[in-house]
């Protein structure tokens, strides 16, 4: 196991785990200068390798680790203390390692002993920081008994939770009365491959309730078998619209029995899946989905947004824009556009979690605005929040 930080960037980081294949020596000094590593993680060290003078290294693929030298102050924080120096490679034997040490990797197959020795008792959290190790039940393999009392949560932590539901400022997701009327409610996400999130989306409380599940970012291909996607969301009809060269422009629209989704057409110059949906009392929509991928030109795209919805009529557009709502720059363009159609964004709130942006919108006719509602829902298998917009009929 890798001890120390050597280059965060090139993913060589404390606690990266492989294997030592082999201990050059200096031939003067008759002392290991280089130790050279294969890493379980295929991507740490893949700059270092490729930079590496050894051409061992280059031909095997094997990560060049050279020794670190360590400086420890008797009496530190005083620029006149002794100084100790200490020079040994950044590695240490890791045939089994502590819980704490493994936090934050990610493992295909680990054995977890819950066999206490000297430890008399497991740490908050700690069972759970094993477990989450492994990316699958088939990878992960227990030894000793898990009981429900190893199981402990920092009873700080569930105060915290409790004073956070107690003062909590959210609002509910539909905040008007709609009884004794007719709605249909459509969730937009950027789901970032439906394939390995399909069973989060099926036992998703709010999403899963949905009548349509409008998705963007799906990495399908009509190549590809996906009656496992069809067998877990079996509540749901699914529109698959792939792309022909790019799995991450694919699209598609998943709806339960109540819609039924029709008259569909496909936009390439926009990437944008045109619907049209009816429900079972007779009411229709047409929606337009888009996807715009990161770095394409934004003003190509709102040009052809410009030609489709001056030639249809389209109720709703909606999709994964990657444009910033907030940035005026960038958003001025569509804002004129959405404008002059008479369209309005119902979404106010950051969509994208980790740089706060807002880039998944939703314009609807102003005609029919009064009639619709948007909240942000918040969903823990995506970068991406998911937009619930709530039609009344």
């Amino acid at each position: 196991m890798l001890t120390t930080n050597v280059d965060i960037s090139d993913r060589l980081i404390n606690g990266q785990l492989g294997t030592v294949i082999k201990v050059s020596v200096d031939n003067v000094s008759n002392k290991p200068s280089t130790i050279f590593v294969k890493f379980d993680d295929s991507n740490a060290g893949v700059s270092a390798i490729r930079n590496s003078s050894s051409s061992f290294a280059r031909e095997n693929n094997l990560v060049p680790i050279k020794p670190i030298l360590a400086r420890i102050k008797v009496r530190p924080g005083k620029p006149s203390s002794p100084e100790m120096q200490r020079l040994q490679f950044p590695v240490t034997l890791a045939w089994a390692c502590t819980v704490h040490k493994v936090q934050g990797l990610t493992l295909d197959n680990i054995v977890v002993s819950f066999d206490l020795k000297k430890q008399r008792y497991f740490n908050y959290g700690q069972v759970y920081v094993a477990l989450s190790r492994a990316t699958s039940l088939n990878g992960l393999h227990i030894l000793g008994t898990l009981e429900s009392k190893h199981i402990r949560a920092n009873p700080k932590v569930q105060e915290e939770y409790e004073r956070l539901r107690e003062n909590s400022s959210l609002h509910p997701h539909i905040t008007t009365d709609l009884c004794n009327t007719e709605t249909v409610s459509i969730c937009l996400l950027n789901i970032r491959s439906l394939k390995k999130h399909s069973l989060d989306l099926c036992n998703d409380p709010i999403l899963s309730k949905c009548d349509v599940l409008a998705l963007t970012e799906t990495q399908l291909l009509t190549s590809l078998p996906n009656d496992d996607i069809d067998s877990i969301l079996n509540d749901f009809s699914i529109h698959k619209q792939d792309h022909n060269s790019d799995k991450f422009l694919s699209l598609a629209v998943c709806y339960n029995d109540t819609i039924t989704l029709c008259d569909t057409e496909y936009f390439t110059s926009i990437n944008g899946l045109r619907f049209l949906l009816n429900n079972s009392g007779g009411y229709s929509l047409s929606c337009l989905l888009l996807y715009r991928k990161h770095g394409c030109d934004i003003q190509q795209f709102i040009a052809c947004l410009d030609y489709i919805t001056t030639s249809l009529d389209i109720d709703v557009i909606f999709g994964d824009f990657n444009i910033d709502y907030f940035n005026e720059k960038n958003i001025s363009s569509l804002k004129v556009l959405a404008e002059s159609l008479n369209y309005v964004q119902l979404v106010s709130k950051p969509t994208f979690v980790s740089s706060g942006s807002l880039l998944d919108h939703v314009y609807v006719k102003q005609s029919i605005s009064n009639k619709m509602e948007a909240s942000v829902v918040s969903v823990y298998y995506s970068d991406h929040e998911a937009v619930k917009v709530t039609v009344r009929f």
